[in-house]
């Protein structure tokens, strides 16, 4: 359960991450393909998400870590499928990265749990290196602690200088799915900035209903917060305009509320 719920996460993060493309030639048209092949590479962007991510249970913690690349068409950030000769690779202290599943246009790379010095991005069309990147450090790691005393969930961490934080929308989850509703204060989580190294859900404003209401009608009840480390000093090394390199530190935090 938390696996999966952690993957979904960093998916969705991988979704809203790309790059917002004002660049291209304007004097060549737009395809309109799904396929990267159909491009002059100047139309197009590599873009490159790093997840750092823990998820934290009830129970215990894991760690995933993983590298979500993607071709995009540079004006608008719309995502192509990687075909023909295009291909991309990600290196963790000069080892190549595994690929371990594809998503829609998005190829998913599992990275090393603890321990890289630097990634590597490359894109190559026919052989030839197009863009590349390397990236030296990563946001801080963090565990948040959790509380709940039957009207605010609550969530609070040590604060990193130069480090910015959000939350991705939590979710309430009551007998395996019987119940579940979302809540975010903005349409988009890095809008969702919290301020500190602290942040509290009232359980009605943020769910509309109350604990009494819950455990008089479900036997069990969970709630699941993803909360986002944004280093705002780092600096990837980029060949060009057409390379795009984002980072995160993710807390998952799935907890049991009775």
């Amino acid at each position: 359960m938390k696996n999966s719920l952690f993957i979904a996460g960093v998916i969705f993060l991988a979704g809203c991450g790309g790059g917002s493309g004002n660049g291209g030639s304007p004097s060549l048209p737009d395809p309109k393909s799904e396929h990267s092949k159909d491009y002059e590479v100047s139309l197009l962007q590599a873009d490159f998400q790093v997840m750092h991510g823990v998820s934290i249970g009830t129970f215990g913690s894991d760690i995933s870590n993983s590298v979500h690349a993607s071709l995009q068409y540079k004006k608008n950030g719309r995502g192509v499928y990687l075909t023909g000769t295009d291909e991309i690779e990600v290196l963790a202290d000069g080892v190549k990265l595994d690929l371990s599943q594809k998503i829609n246009n998005t190829i998913v790379f599992d990275a090393p749990v603890s321990g890289t010095g630097i990634y590597e991005f490359v894109w190559r069309r026919d052989g030839q290196i197009i863009a590349q990147a390397s990236l030296a450090e990563m946001p801080i790691e963090f565990t948040p602690t959790f509380t709940y005393d039957g009207t605010l969930i609550s969530y609070s961490w040590p604060v990193e200088a130069n480090h910015k934080y959000a939350y991705v929308s939590p979710g309430l989850n009551c007998d395996s799915g019987a119940f579940s509703k979302y809540y975010s204060a903005n349409e988009h989580w890095r809008d969702n900035v919290i301020n500190g190294g602290a942040v509290s859900f009232d359980l009605a404003q943020a769910f509309s209903t109350t604990d009494a209401e819950l455990r008089s009608t479900y036997s069990s009840c969970d709630v699941i917060t993803d909360i986002i480390a944004e280093d705002m000093n780092l600096t990837p090394l980029l060949s060009g305009s057409n390379i795009n390199v984002n980072a995160w530190s993710s807390a998952m935090v799935y907890k049991l509320l009775f």
